[in-house]
């Protein structure tokens, strides 16, 4: 998905990233809730629970070479009570996120316990990784005219 939303935007001579998140528990994808009964099943599927966020960075650099990576964030949930569950699932939160939260939100932030690998990860940009793709790539980022 990153790399055809990159393909999608491109502006030749231009550096064009894209990226593309998901939650994955127990080898299942949980992309964004389609409606308000699939947040309540994905938060009830994380509650208590550890899972992954996968986000794939895709790039094409001006002179139109491509590169991309894969960062992987292990994270933990605490138990989720019903009331927990509901009240978050009335706000618009769950709604455009994977796996129905968000971490960078007051809900996300109470109910993680533990995260194991690039918080910026879990917000859907890895940003640190994001730099050292770009030092690796140097050589595409000012092509010799």
């Amino acid at each position: 998905m990153a790399k055809i939303k990159a393909e999608t935007v491109t502006v030749p001579g231009r550096m064009t990233v894209s990226a593309d998140t998901i939650v994955v528990l127990d080898k299942a994808v949980l992309e964004k809730p389609a409606d308000i009964q699939e947040a309540r099943q994905m938060l009830r599927k994380l509650s208590g629970r550890q899972h992954q966020v996968f986000t794939a960075v895709h790039t094409i650099f001006p002179a139109g070479q491509s590169g991309a990576f894969l960062e992987k964030t292990q994270v933990c949930f605490m138990p989720l009570t019903d009331t927990a569950i509901e009240q978050y699932i009335n706000t618009s939160e769950p709604y455009d996120k994977a796996g129905g939260y968000g971490v960078q939100n007051g809900f996300g932030m109470a109910h993680i316990y533990r995260i194991e690998g690039c918080y910026f990860n879990v917000m859907g940009f890895p940003a640190s990784r994001f730099m050292r793709f770009l030092s690796e790539n140097q050589k595409f980022l000012h092509p010799r005219a």
